[in-house]
């Protein structure tokens, strides 16, 4: 998947891609997430403040 995403980063197609992120990891950030990862409360805090 890096590959085809550095190809085409390198080809003529990207000449326009400025400002963006390009996340190779098999439209995990698409999905809802890890179904195993609970988020973590907004009030919460840090373990390592």
């Amino acid at each position: 998947e890096v590959g085809n995403a550095a190809a085409y980063l390198l080809s003529d197609w990207a000449s326009g891609v400025t400002g963006e992120v390009h996340y190779v990891d098999a439209g995990f950030n698409i999905g809802a997430g890890d179904p195993g990862v609970e988020p973590v409360p907004s009030d919460s805090t840090s373990p390592l403040s």
